[in-house]
């Protein structure tokens, strides 16, 4: 992944294994390679992080790209999470739902 640059991400599309990142010109920012087809895909950003989740339906796998740290988490969840700074210490946590269950994994 390049490193984080605070570009602005503007168009998103997901095609089987692959996330394409476009800016407005139809730029192409960065292209995000997934172990499963993707069903659906989001982005989080702040100042310091760029975080694409990319979430497998039928696997109920969600893959987790840290552009700042270049780091990869899969975990198991039947949605996209929500990102949040959770506790107000300035880190950043995963809040995941898998069937009934709901989890909260730190990420930095």
């Amino acid at each position: 992944f390049p490193s984080h640059d605070n570009r602005e991400y503007d168009m998103i599309v997901a095609q089987e294994k692959k996330l394409y990142v476009f800016d407005l010109n139809g730029d192409l920012l960065l292209d995000v390679k997934s172990e499963n087809d993707i069903d659906e895909a989001n982005y989080f950003g702040d100042e310091t992080n760029t975080i694409f989740a990319l979430l497998n339906k039928e696997q109920s796998a969600l893959e987790v790209h840290e552009l700042r740290n270049q780091n990869i988490k899969t975990v198991k969840s039947s949605r996209l999470p929500l990102v949040i700074d959770l506790f107000n210490d300035n880190k950043l946590y995963l809040i995941l739902s898998y069937g009934n269950q709901v989890s909260c994994v730190p990420l930095n």
